[in-house]
């Protein structure tokens, strides 16, 4: 059987709600708040001008890299293409860079090196 991109993205969808709905509150809290210090720790990487290969922003996308683990198994093509929808969408743009402009470039530009280097 053939699926179309709607059904995949719909079973995926579906598969991510069941999970999600499967957590209790406090694990509910607990990945949103792993996803909110690695969002931050990003930020301070970005202000403090560290490079996206730099071995502290590399730390901080392992973290990054582990916490996408949870819910999937990342491949290089799947982290690159996040670390891109990232700066191309401007909900997730808006996301990174409330803990600093250039968050979301230093996102994608870490996700790309990290999967360079080890996917």
């Amino acid at each position: 059987m053939e699926w179309s991109i709607q059904e995949i993205a719909r079973k995926a969808g579906e598969k991510g709600d069941r999970w999600w709905r499967s957590l209790s509150a406090a694990e509910q809290q607990e990945f949103k708040d792993r996803q909110v210090a690695i969002a931050r720790d990003y930020g301070q990487a970005a202000r403090a001008g560290l490079a996206a290969d730099s071995d502290e922003v590399q730390a901080i996308t392992r973290r990054h890299y582990e916490w996408l683990s949870i819910t999937t198994k990342p491949t290089k093509e799947y982290l690159v293409g996040l670390g891109q929808m990232y700066v191309d969408d401007p909900r997730f743009t808006k996301n990174y860079d409330r803990h600093g402009e250039g968050t979301a470039v230093l996102v994608r530009d870490a996700m790309a090196v990290f999967a360079e280097r080890n996917l």
